[in-house]
């Protein structure tokens, strides 16, 4: 979860840049896709700009099981249309 936590507050920090307010659901949404990829980058380093090990490979692992999660809610929500995508 904290991760999670600081991948949406990173996505979030990355979409105010551009001067768009984004919720945190829209962290799914393709359209985002470059900032999802600069939130990314921005936890994957550390202080020095050195790539901290694994974590990309974490993150991705958790905006997969989210998107994983938000399909079922989508569905038992009876929203098709959004469960595709």
């Amino acid at each position: 979860m904290r991760r999670l936590g600081a991948m949406v507050l990173a996505f979030q920090s990355a979409t105010s840049d551009d001067h768009k307010n984004v919720e945190p659901k829209d962290i799914l949404d393709r359209r985002f896709f470059p900032y999802i990829e600069t939130a990314v980058t921005a936890l994957s380093k550390e202080e020095k700009g050195d790539l901290k090990a694994g974590t990309k490979l974490g993150l991705g692992y958790i905006l997969r099981k989210t998107a994983k999660v938000m399909k079922v809610e989508y569905l038992i929500a009876d929203n098709d249309s959004k469960a595709k995508l």
